[in-house]
C-alpha cells in the first residue's frame, strides 16, 4: 500500500480519476502543501477508452494548474 504524503514546499498535488463505464466522466482535485483543497474539476466527454479518460483528467488538471500559476 502506498503511503500518502504532503506535497513538498512550493508544489501541489494533483489527484485524478476517470470512468468510461456508462457515462464517460473524469475529474480531479489539487491540494496545497498542507493537504488543503485548492480547486476541483470535473467534465465529461463522448465515447472513450479508459486510457483516454484518465489522460483527459491529467490534461485538464495540468492545464488548470498552469492557468492558476502553479
Amino acid at each position: 500500500m502506498v503511503q500518502w504524503t504532503l506535497p513538498t514546499p512550493n508544489s501541489f498535488k494533483l489527484y485524478i480519476d476517470g470512468s468510461s463505464l456508462g457515462n464517460v466522466v473524469y475529474g480531479g482535485l489539487i491540494q496545497d502543501l498542507l493537504g488543503q483543497w485548492i480547486l476541483g474539476y470535473s467534465s465529461s466527454c463522448g465515447i472513450a477508452t479508459c486510457l483516454l479518460v484518465e489522460l483527459m483528467a491529467i490534461y485538464l488538471g495540468l492545464k488548470l494548474a498552469w492557468n492558476k500559476g502553479f
